[in-house]
């Protein structure tokens, strides 16, 4: 199964992505799927992102607020993925120099993301596009909680995706895993160094100040497990996505190998 149809994407949804292990390359991943059915597609961030190299039939638009409502509905006619962002940053991701196994060509530079106000102006503005939003950052952890000032996203919002990276599991609820260790072990009540569980990981997921911090009342919230070996077992994976299900926001539950060519492992519901 490909990721739209386990997220039962729908033309003008807006699909924020939150959390930690694999936001970008979700996004990017969906982003593909759905231009390969001939849907067009906007993909941005209310926080920062790498500068992505546009290929065929893209085009990457750093523009303010008002600029980018002019240009990105007469983009989408000529191109079926549009990048936006509103300037480039000083700010250089050293991790990115010298990668060349990337599934998508990325400069080291980071660009500023759009407001949220924007975000719900395109989506008032547009027809027949899905809006997809990196709402969070995670410095490459595999599991996070969101500070105070996080995640932004925008209230136009139709479907919430937190992440995690389930090679968490085991290792150690410290800095070197988990952005802000901290702040998931006051979620979890559990204390920092301690192994990241199966309970942690499901409690930070489906948590009102963790995975589902943000979430709007009409969204609909679908967690992704990020299982990056596709032939490890799905125990552990499917009692996560159990243990979430007991939030009654939450909708499914996605377990997936982000990088596999048939990316959707299971979908619990």
């Amino acid at each position: 199964m490909l990721l739209h149809q386990a997220l039962n994407v729908k033309v003008n949804d807006v699909i924020s992505f939150v959390g930690a292990g694999g936001k970008t390359t979700a996004a990017l991943r969906l982003m593909e799927e759905l231009a390969g059915i001939e849907q067009r597609v906007v993909f941005t961030t209310t926080t920062k992102i790498l500068e992505p190299i546009p290929r065929e039939n893209e085009y990457l638009l750093l523009a303010n607020e008002e600029e980018a409502l002019a240009q990105v509905p007469e983009l989408l006619t000529r191109y079926l993925k549009v990048f936006l962002a509103q300037r480039r940053l000083g700010e250089v991701d050293p991790t990115v120099l010298g990668e060349s196994d990337r599934d998508y060509p990325m400069r080291p530079n980071k660009l500023e993301g759009v407001p949220p106000s924007l975000v719900d102006r395109l989506a008032q503005q547009l027809s027949g596009a899905v809006i997809l939003v990196e709402a969070d950052g995670a410095g490459h952890r595999a599991l996070k909680a969101p500070a105070a000032h996080e995640p932004v996203v925008p209230p136009s919002t139709t479907i919430l995706v937190p992440l995690a990276d389930l090679t968490v599991l085991g290792k150690p609820l410290a800095e070197q895993h988990v952005h802000r260790p901290e702040l998931v072990a006051g979620l979890t009540g559990t204390a920092v160094g301690q192994p990241v569980t199966v309970e942690m990981v499901a409690t930070v997921l489906s948590h009102p100040h963790g995975g589902l911090k943000g979430l709007p009342e009409h969204a609909r919230a679908i967690p992704i497990l990020n299982q990056i070996a596709e032939d490890r077992p799905l125990d552990e994976a499917r009692e996560i996505a159990h243990l979430i299900l007991r939030n009654e926001r939450v909708e499914r539950v996605v377990i997936a190998s982000l990088r596999a060519p048939e990316p959707v492992l299971e979908v619990i519901t």
